[in-house]
């Protein structure tokens, strides 16, 4: 039995490639025409019961009869680029809404989903982060989680970034957290290429998603806004000094998706805070070794749980810089003997290092605000390691600012995930109710 045959036909004298696939056991394979006029048509076996033929043109051909819709999708694109994006979107399953031709008839494509979440990109060959928009409108695939959303919290260089632009105006602010909800299918700040995470209840469950929660469970999930299909209904008020907002609408997380319980024992807003940035702590735990100065820059959530996870894997001092004194007088309180606490500006790469010399062995950026690169770099040992944790860090600038200066260490970017930091922050909030106690001042 023939599987799904995908061909793009060419003007005559142009390389012209077929590809078979077959729609529901997702085999493939591709080929190039030795003759360079027409196709050639590859039979594949497949036991599942799904022959269409589909035919749409290249940029330069009309388009055929009822695969004009399907043209316009692929943008005119050359044919590598079709090929590729006809190919790879079809066995991911994101192409939805192009037709097949099976004896004439017209019916719309099935829909194959992606642990990833491609199926839910709109208009691109693309991962769900990247994308420009997100399609939160699809009912709960069979490799997805459906959630009841109930509070979001946003990342703290996003909130800044919404709040200095409408100067303070929290109303505006939250106007436009829905604007951009409701364009992008997803919260992505387009600034600062940031989202955040969520807390909600657990409404549905695909069959075919491993390991899943109990429906009625609530959970706070592990992976960024920027890549979560989400839709709003209702977005409570903005805080001054919060990133925590009260939400109603419904999300959806992939097969791939991190996600955890959120705790009984643990304020929400706390326990929320503490799960946006637990990538640093775990982060730092596993690259700090006995003995290490360690340089935390910034004293906010990030920053405390990463000063505590370093003293707790043996460094023999940890300094933390902050511009703001009452964070950093929050923070000594905490009674550590080998916490050391420093006013200091990372943006003042010279002065910065003299204020925290000798250099450290380790340096994590925990900052929410801009040009720090260089200042960490100038703290750091030249065979040091700099963990960028900081979603406003210009990678360029800090691997040429190394150069510059003749630094050799090891320049880190702080993905947010690692195994078990969500069990880390909770476990340090167990374990010291102070740390707890100073987050939930700050949240």
């Amino acid at each position: 039995m023939l599987a799904s045959q995908v061909t793009v036909k060419l003007r005559p004298g142009a390389q012209s490639r077929s590809s078979l696939r077959c729609g529901s056991c997702l085999c493939s394979v591709a080929t190039v025409c030795p003759s360079g006029i027409a196709p050639q048509r590859i039979a594949a076996e497949c036991p599942l019961p799904s022959a269409t033929q589909l035919v749409v043109t290249s940029s330069r051909a009309k388009p055929l009869g009822q695969s004009r819709n399907l043209a316009k999708i692929l943008h005119q694109r050359p044919l590598v680029q079709i090929l590729g994006g006809v190919r790879a979107c079809t066995i991911a399953g994101s192409y939805r809404g192009a037709a097949t031709f099976n004896s004439g008839g017209v019916r719309p494509m099935s829909r194959t989903e992606s642990p990833y979440g491609i199926h839910r990109v709109v208009g691109q060959h693309s991962l769900p982060q990247p994308a420009d928009r997100l399609d939160a409108t699809l009912p709960c695939g069979t490799t997805e989680i459906e959630l009841a959303v109930e509070h979001l919290h946003v990342d703290a260089s996003g909130m800044r970034q919404l709040r200095t632009q409408h100067r303070g105006d929290l109303q505006a602010v939250r106007t436009a957290l829905l604007a951009l909800v409701k364009e992008r299918g997803k919260l992505h700040n387009r600034v600062t290429n940031s989202g955040g995470i969520l807390v909600g209840t657990v409404t549905a469950v695909g069959a075919d998603y491993p390991d899943p929660p109990a429906v009625g469970t609530r959970i706070a999930t592990l992976v960024s806004l920027t890549l979560t299909p989400l839709r709003l209904v209702e977005l409570g008020a903005v805080d001054a000094h919060s990133n925590s907002i009260p939400a109603r609408g419904t999300a959806f997380l992939f097969a791939r998706s991190r996600w955890t319980e959120v705790p009984t024992d643990i304020p929400e807003a706390v326990a929320l805070a503490a799960f946006d940035v637990a990538g640093a702590p775990a982060r730092v735990k596993a690259r700090t070794r006995p003995g290490m100065r360690v340089l935390i820059v910034g004293a906010g959530n990030s920053g405390t749980l990463a000063a505590v996870a370093a003293l707790e894997a043996g460094a023999s001092e940890v300094i933390v810089t902050d511009i703001s004194e009452r964070r950093l007088s929050r923070l000594a309180a905490l009674g550590f003997n080998a916490l050391r606490t420093e006013l200091a500006d990372a943006t003042d790469a010279i002065e910065f290092a003299r204020r925290t010399a000798p250099s450290a062995d380790l340096t994590v950026s925990c900052v929410d605000r801009p040009n720090v690169e260089l200042g960490c770099i100038l703290a750091t040992r030249a065979d040091g390691h700099i963990i960028f944790f900081s979603m406003t860090t210009d990678f360029a600038r800090a691997a040429l600012g190394a150069e510059g200066v003749g630094s050799g260490a090891t320049l880190e970017i702080g993905n947010g995930f690692y195994p078990g930091h969500a069990n880390l922050v909770i476990d340090i909030f167990r374990r010291y109710p102070l740390v707890r106690d100073l987050l939930a001042a700050e949240n």
